[in-house]
């Protein structure tokens, strides 16, 4: 069983089932925080945890936001000068 903190609502899901699945068509929802740590939606879920969205408008999904955009950054500029 999965518990979604933003609604204290408990949910079961199937073994496999991703963070991202959890918040399907909430586009600002950019990672999950499972057990106090920030994950990635791609993070498959455990029995018994706790799962909070992170939005991006939140301090930690912008902090996820410009880590991404400076990757991004990073591979354009190599692109251009190799």
């Amino acid at each position: 069983m999965i518990q979604r903190d933003s609604e204290r609502e408990e949910h079961v899901v199937t073994t496999g089932t991703t963070a991202g699945e959890l918040f399907p068509g909430q586009r600002t929802v950019v990672a999950a925080r499972i057990g106090g740590e920030l994950k990635d939606l791609a993070y498959v879920l455990q029995d018994g945890e706790s799962v909070e969205p992170v939005e991006i408008s939140s301090e930690d999904g912008l902090n996820i936001l410009r880590h991404s955009t400076a990757h991004v950054m990073a591979q354009a500029v190599q692109e251009l000068f190799p």
